[in-house]
């Protein structure tokens, strides 16, 4: 890393400098309401879809089939999240959020969106379009590397 250039350094540093406080903000939000952050990504994932299956969040959250159904037991115990089977496959469940127990969770993420919302407000649309190309670079660059480690088992 030492061959790159000093903004690309700061870069770099912003962007896990950003990370970790991503990270905090995520676990004192899930700490407020109760809950841990995996609890926290599976609410907004679900806020986001308005109806998921177990599968599809699975996948989301990078978890076990079995890992997620503690999740899911765990969330319908707190009454954040409701399930459903499919109508033609049994084996198949649809999960959705709970609005009335939820709120707490998703008041503490939509005031963040909100704040991030006027944060990007000052950029010019064509300086967003390089903001939206960096992030979804960066994200196929995770994907990637996600990819790669779990093929490496």
């Amino acid at each position: 890393m030492s061959d790159i250039s000093n903004k690309r350094r700061e870069v770099m540093e912003g962007m896990r400098s950003s990370n970790e406080t991503a990270l905090k903000f995520l676990r004192i939000s899930a700490e407020r309401s109760g809950l841990h952050p995996t609890d926290m990504r599976s609410l907004e994932f679900l806020a986001n879809k308005e109806v998921a299956t177990a599968g599809e969040l699975s996948a989301f959250l990078g978890l076990t089939s079995g890992a997620t159904t503690a999740l899911i037991n765990r969330l319908e115990k707190l009454e954040m999240i409701v399930r459903n089977a499919d109508t033609h496959d049994k084996r198949i469940i649809h999960i959705r959020t709970n609005p009335h127990k939820a709120l707490t969770p998703m008041l503490l993420m939509g005031r963040f969106i909100k704040k991030l919302e006027k944060f990007l407000e000052k950029y010019s649309e064509s300086e967003l379009d390089v903001i939206a190309r960096w992030n979804a670079d960066v994200d196929a660059a995770f994907k990637k590397s996600t990819e790669d480690l779990l093929k490496s088992k």
